[in-house]
């Protein structure tokens, strides 16, 4: 009997140890807006050296990466850990995303109606 009453406690004291620990909200430096404007512009960098072999690939994406963080003034010793843990977060991984394709998005229809009124332009020069 004294046994199963031992086992019995020591079980609840771990119980009570496991239930006890909390894990911390992670509090982000970088605002959505941030990691908005810097994920965009990487995808639009990633979009540019798709054309290059692998091996320039690689090089140009982490030139790329430097430039883009020195753009928008954020040291890589920041963006690294937070975009980690960014990515182990996924209801705001998913809002931040959702907000980046919106953007893509947005630059994707500028770009098209600043090609058509290039080209209206263009055809107006030649008359």
């Amino acid at each position: 009997m004294k046994i199963e009453k031992l086992i019995f406690y020591l079980l609840l004291l771990i119980t009570c140890f496991l239930g006890c620990t909390e894990e911390d909200d992670y509090t982000y430096q970088l605002t959505n807006e941030k990691f908005v404007e810097i994920l965009t512009d990487l995808h639009i960098s990633e979009s540019a050296t798709q054309h290059l072999s692998l091996s320039y690939r690689d090089s140009m994406s982490i030139v790329y990466l430097n430039q883009i963080l020195e753009i928008h003034e954020v040291p890589n010793e920041v963006f690294e850990p937070e975009y980690n843990e960014l990515k182990r977060d996924p209801q705001k991984l998913a809002l931040i995303y959702d907000l980046v394709i919106k953007r893509l998005n947005k630059l994707k229809l500028k770009k098209k109606s600043d090609e058509k009124g290039q080209g209206a332009k263009q055809r107006t020069k030649k008359k």
